[in-house]
């Protein structure tokens, strides 16, 4: 499939999608997910740890 991770602002004439070949069952391609799980992750062991 191809990479839906989206680029510039919605609704203006430079939106779009990346369009890069996606990993499998994942929406977007390697440099996307990289960006999108990797921090998420961390962010939530940072919520785990500050609520203890």
């Amino acid at each position: 499939g191809m990479c839906s991770w989206p680029i510039g602002e919605p609704g203006t004439d430079d939106f779009h999608f990346c369009g890069g070949s996606a990993i499998a069952g994942k929406p977007y391609c390697a440099e996307h997910c990289a960006k999108a799980y990797v921090k998420a992750s961390k962010e939530r062991s940072a919520d785990k740890q500050s609520a203890a």
